[in-house]
């Protein structure tokens, strides 16, 4: 068996997956923060920013520049993240998300609903608020969802 190390990403494409989250250019303080706190591991930067998003320390919403080393709120782990994320949901998109997570590639938002046990009026609001939180994006040229790529 052959080992091999693998190692973060740069801290220039750091700051590109860091724009594409964002939509817009970050200052270098700031993806260079990200990419120190993450190592660079792409599973991790993305929520990282998104978590910063929903938290308006970056992107458009920011309440001003942000200074190299200032304090972003960065957690210290995926699953506090994606956790502190989750949080923001309401309790039905949560039930729908923990179902649409057993799906492989995508899910009928439909069956997905009812196995959550959610009435068509709530999964509509619980799958408009994960779309708007980029849980998951709709597939293209289907009614299906799908998980988001950066």
């Amino acid at each position: 068996m052959v080992r091999l190390a693998l190692r973060g990403l740069d801290a220039d494409t750091v700051g590109e997956l860091v724009a594409a989250v964002v939509d817009d250019d970050v200052p270098a303080g700031v993806v260079s923060v990200i990419s120190a706190e993450t190592d660079g591991n792409p599973l991790f930067v993305p929520e990282v920013v998104l978590h910063l998003l929903e938290e308006g320390s970056v992107g458009a919403g920011a309440e001003g520049p942000l200074e190299p080393g200032a304090e972003l709120g960065i957690p210290e782990g995926v699953c506090e993240a994606v956790g502190r994320r989750l949080t923001r949901l309401s309790d039905d998109t949560n039930r729908l998300l923990a179902v649409a997570s057993a799906f492989d590639a995508g899910f009928d938002l439909a069956d997905a609903a009812a196995v959550s046990g959610l009435d068509d009026d709530a999964s509509l609001d619980a799958i408009d608020d994960a779309l708007a939180a980029r849980w998951c994006v709709p597939a293209r040229g289907s009614t299906a969802i799908s998980s988001p790529t950066p």
